[in-house]
């Protein structure tokens, strides 16, 4: 049984006690997550458990909700997007990464910025994106950055490599394997912390972050959304960046 949340607004409207019409939708005590578990600081697994940013953003979430979460993982970046698209799940973080819009998905209030960014392995000569031509580019697969690397082919010539995680593509750096890679600001800050033989080479387009739900379900983004600015005006949405980012004055 598919565990799916549909919000009621007020208890006072004559529809309070109505499910989807289409009846797809359950209410229960449970918000059904999909994640992604390899984005990280967004998303990760460390000793069995998700951790994240997105993570302590949900839990805060569902908390003010009354529901428990129950995060579902999936092997790849594009399934949490397409179990929301499908009903299977309420929404879905670990989703900046995604390319697909359409009208089957709708998107919270955004909670965070950051770039697409070019980086290489630390002793490369590469200083921006136009050294890089005729090389080897990776990119995550089905992502904005694999969207960016087709629109960049228009402009100047390089071959694009696709992976299924973002860890192979750290390997095949520092291996050599491949030249340069198209990823995340804040994910690049956070392995720099872990591993230094990784260096910036250049910002290409601003990213903003926010949960994917299905556009049937608008009383749970509306929520969603309402819960967020919550966040934001008391403070606790700062607590958590500060944790993951660091001072929130210095984000883009």
């Amino acid at each position: 049984m598919k565990s799916l949340y549909i919000l009621i607004i007020t208890l006072l409207s004559p529809l309070a006690n109505v499910v989807d019409i289409e009846d797809e939708y359950q209410i229960t005590d449970i918000l059904s997550v999909g994640a992604y578990p390899d984005l990280p600081p967004y998303t990760y697994e460390e000793n069995g458990e998700l951790r994240g940013f997105e993570i302590d953003l949900i839990n805060e979430i569902a908390k003010r909700m009354e529901l428990t979460p129950e995060f579902i993982v999936y092997n790849h970046t594009n399934e949490p997007y397409e179990a929301v698209k499908n009903k299977k799940i309420d929404c879905a973080i670990s989703s900046n990464f995604l390319s697909p819009k359409n009208d089957d998905i709708e998107y919270s209030r955004t909670y965070l910025s950051t770039y697409e960014v070019i980086m290489c392995e630390k002793s490369q000569k590469y200083f921006r994106l136009e050294d890089l031509k005729d090389k080897k580019i990776g990119v995550l697969k089905n992502s904005e950055a694999e969207e960016k690397a087709k629109y960049l082919l228009r402009s100047m010539n390089f071959e694009i490599v696709t992976y299924d995680n973002l860890e192979d593509i750290e390997n095949d750096l520092t291996s050599g394997n491949i030249d340069a890679a198209i990823s995340d600001k804040h994910h690049l800050n956070y392995i720099q912390k872990e591993n230094d033989s990784l260096k910036f080479v250049q910002e290409l387009d601003i990213k903003y972050i926010s949960i994917a739900i299905n556009s049937k379900n608008p009383e749970l983004t509306e929520k969603i959304d309402e819960i967020l600015l919550e966040m934001e005006e008391d403070g606790t949405y700062h607590e958590i960046y500060d944790k993951w980012f660091g001072d929130l004055e210095k984000s883009l």
